[in-house]
């Protein structure tokens, strides 16, 4: 066994006894490792904690905002009551690119893209630079594609009735022109 070999041994046992150990009889059977340490770094309810506070997503905003179309040809439209937001595409060719700062679907809140098809296809970029939250209602005919970078998170009582969905954080060509 040569010197790096020796030294990533050591290192994977150092990660084991760090992270995934702390004291046998605290851990469910299924969850038993043989690796041993006196002082762990992660106590096991330390680390379900630190594991489910990943899980939080920031909500910047209820409702989708900066709305711009680059390809393609639709209307933005906003309506408001006192507790809920309804955004409105309407969708005038089958295929629509619109570019936003921020898709957020607050928890009473509803998208509706009307399409003139089944087959019609609304593509949305979201650039800024959080993450994506649909917690409401997404509504569509057609498919629809959310393209996010930094995340997109569904809320357990969100409401997606759409043709076909795509929630992505990788980028794609304009899918076909039109």
């Amino acid at each position: 066994m040569s010197k790096t070999d020796s030294k990533d041994k050591v290192t994977t046992e150092i990660f084991y006894k760090a992270f995934l150990k702390k004291r046998s009889d605290e851990m469910p059977k299924k969850f038993k490792f043989k690796f041993k340490t006196k002082y762990p770094l992660f106590t096991w309810p330390d680390f379900i904690c630190l594991s489910g506070c990943l899980l939080i997503v920031p909500h910047a905003g209820a409702e989708p905002a900066g709305g711009q179309v680059v390809n393609g040809q639709a209307q933005i439209t906003q309506s408001a009551t006192s507790n809920s937001t309804t955004t409105t595409i309407k969708q005038n060719t089958p295929q629509v690119s619109i570019h936003w700062q921020s898709f957020n679907v607050g928890e009473k809140d509803r998208v509706i893209f009307q399409q003139p098809s089944a087959s019609s296809l609304a593509i949305n970029r979201i650039l800024g630079s959080q993450g994506s939250s649909i917690l409401g209602h997404i509504d569509a005919n057609g498919q629809v594609w959310l393209i996010n970078p930094n995340g997109i998170m569904f809320g357990k009582n969100a409401q997606v009735n759409v043709g076909g969905l795509v929630a992505s954080t990788l980028d794609t060509a304009n899918h076909r022109q039109s």
